[in-house]
């Protein structure tokens, strides 16, 4: 019951509250993300620091796919209040040029979600297979354990960021009249 009372608010929330909904879950997002990021370069200089020893393979993915969640998520952070506050003027002052613009644009962030998580899931089945298959060689192990937890992360949070923006798009489908 809980999920149609959120559907159904969304489908009856104005564009403005609508625009407003999505690009605050975009900006937490971009909090949790550049936390997330935070925590494996910690994560990261903690086994670093600690002499690695059987962790020494996992150093690679997590530092490397942490330094980009921190980069990523800092950016979306920062950038997001001007991007709203744009697109509000935008669409106080020509809602059907602000539709033009925004409709196609989620609709390729859309899509491309389908094949960044995709490609996540390929990068979890060969951690997968790495930590399986290579548990006696320490660095491979670790490079597939690695791998397994920041595309395991990395699936969920896009997940969570494709259901948000297939909301705010299909507000933008009706206010466009379709």
């Amino acid at each position: 019951m809980r999920a149609r009372t959120r559907v159904h608010r969304a489908s009856t929330m104005t564009l403005t509250e609508s625009l407003a909904v999505y690009f605050a879950g975009e900006k937490s997002a971009g909090l949790v993300l550049a936390v997330i990021g935070a925590l494996a370069l910690a994560w990261g200089g903690l086994i670093y620091r600690n002499g690695a020893g059987d962790l020494r393979g996992v150093l690679w993915p997590v530092m490397l796919v942490g330094a980009l969640q921190l980069a990523v998520g800092v950016g979306l952070y920062a950038r997001t209040d001007g991007q709203v506050a744009a697109l509000r003027a935008q669409l106080d002052r020509e809602p059907p040029a602000f539709l033009a613009a925004e409709r196609p644009r989620m609709e390729k962030v859309q899509r491309n979600f389908i094949v960044i998580e995709w490609v996540e899931v390929v990068l979890l089945v060969v951690g997968v297979a790495l930590a399986l298959g290579r548990k006696g060689s320490v660095v491979p192990w670790g490079v597939g354990a690695g791998m397994v937890v920041q595309a395991g992360v990395m699936l969920a949070f896009d997940l969570l960021a494709e259901r948000r923006g297939a909301a705010w798009l299909d507000a933008l489908r009706r206010a466009a009249g379709g």
